[in-house]
């Protein structure tokens, strides 16, 4: 089965708005089990439809109707009688036209590239070979991705590793990718025990070759994870709260002061024990969820341990944690637009003066438009700027 565009994706979101098809009578007909990945109805209309559709549009089941055709014609029939109908027809007619398996892959190829360019990235191809290309952000964001398809993963290592050579040998800086594509690329395979196997072999292999593995399902990450982080983030918290005799309020008041008002880019939270770390980490995520999901714009809270590791490992981390799946090549994209609110919680047995801050650093580096939350002992405002290079507030000096 062909998978649609993200052109023709945002085509059938708009035709469904403009005809007002209510989400209830869209997924009649559609499993418990498939409903389930949708998300809630409550969303806005236009942000249910392009995650729903998203959603249908990477499920391939093994036997039966694909849920995103029930869905589509679910749509035609309820705007028969309007101009929309033709859009969701065309949709349909994608659908059904089977493609060979080298057309396939090359969709595959096509939908990889398109993920990158949303994400802002600059792709050129690589040559004559169209399953790999080169993605860049800035002249200090170099990527090389080779693309494993047809079970050519050894293929794609060696690509991968030649180009990433080829650049070292000019004294420049390179992130080599490989994307590794299941037997179905998208949920079908997800409880197969030896697809999963088969996965995580492939994965390891990667790693070995000092290489950086994706799944093709994982860059399909959006906006509604973030979502989905934020919910299971809060529900973890509520479930092993952290409670505090702190009543004052120096923290709620601050916080909107350090995102909106101040040119900080770190907000500083002394504490004297591991526990008042952690109760003071609560009290900030609370407020950053509750911001959040006021709809205003404000960051997503992500809770992360103030440790030796680079950002993308400790982010990594923290969706697996919670169940959420990722992609570790969105998340410079979300932190350069300011989408995240980092807080970091360091280790308080010890003094964190001299802890590792590389993750710090990554999160507010110069490409980078977001602010974070540091939660520490033995910690001084002066000496943290000196270090990060940045300018720093302190939650006990707010007036």
């Amino acid at each position: 089965m062909r998978h649609l565009s993200n052109e023709l994706i945002h085509k059938l979101v708009s035709a469904a708005c403009s005809a007002r098809l209510s989400p209830a009578s869209l997924v009649a007909g559609l499993t418990d089990g498939v409903r389930s990945r949708l998300p809630d109805m409550s969303r806005p209309p236009k942000d249910w439809l392009l995650t729903s559709i998203d959603e249908l549009n990477g499920f391939s089941p093994r036997e039966g109707e694909p849920p995103l055709v029930t869905f589509l014609k679910n749509a035609r029939y309820l705007s028969e009688d309007q101009f929309e109908s033709r859009i969701f027809d065309t949709a349909l007619t994608v659908l059904r036209t089977t493609p060979t398996q080298k057309d396939q892959y090359a969709l595959y190829v096509e939908r990889v590239k398109e993920w990158y360019t949303s994400c802002g990235y600059r792709v050129t191809p690589n040559g004559a070979n169209n399953h790999t290309f080169w993605a860049s952000r800035s002249a200090s964001v170099l990527s090389f991705i080779a693309v494993s398809v047809e079970d050519s993963v050894d293929l794609a290592i060696q690509l991968a590793r030649d180009a990433r050579e080829q650049v070292r040998r000019n004294e420049e800086s390179i992130e080599a990718w490989v994307v590794l594509i299941a037997d179905d690329p998208f949920h079908g395979a997800r409880n197969d025990d030896e697809a999963l196997q088969k996965m995580a072999s492939q994965k390891e292999q990667v790693l070995r070759a000092g290489l950086l593995p994706v799944e093709y399902c994982d860059l399909r990450l959006r906006a509604s994870a973030i979502n989905d982080l934020v919910d299971q983030q809060y529900a973890s918290m509520i479930a092993n709260p952290h409670p505090t005799r702190d009543g004052d309020m120096t923290l709620e008041q601050g916080l909107p002061v350090f995102l909106s008002q101040s040119e900080a880019r770190v907000f500083l939270i002394g504490a004297r024990s591991q526990e008042q770390a952690y109760a003071l980490r609560d009290r900030v995520i609370e407020w950053a969820t509750k911001s959040f999901n006021d709809g205003m714009g404000e960051p997503a809270p992500l809770s992360l341990s103030l440790r030796e590791g680079s950002l993308r490992e400790l982010a990594g981390e923290v969706f697996f944690r919670h169940g959420v799946r990722h992609s570790p090549i969105g998340l410079p994209r979300w932190l350069e637009e300011g989408a995240l609110l980092p807080i970091f919680t360091a280790d308080c047995r010890e003094d964190t003066r001299g802890g590792d801050l590389r993750a710090v650093k990554e999160a507010i580096d110069d490409k980078s438009t977001s602010k974070v939350v540091l939660i520490g002992r033995g910690l001084d405002a002066e000496g943290l700027k000196r270090r990060l290079r940045a300018p720093v507030m302190c939650a006990s000096k707010i007036a």
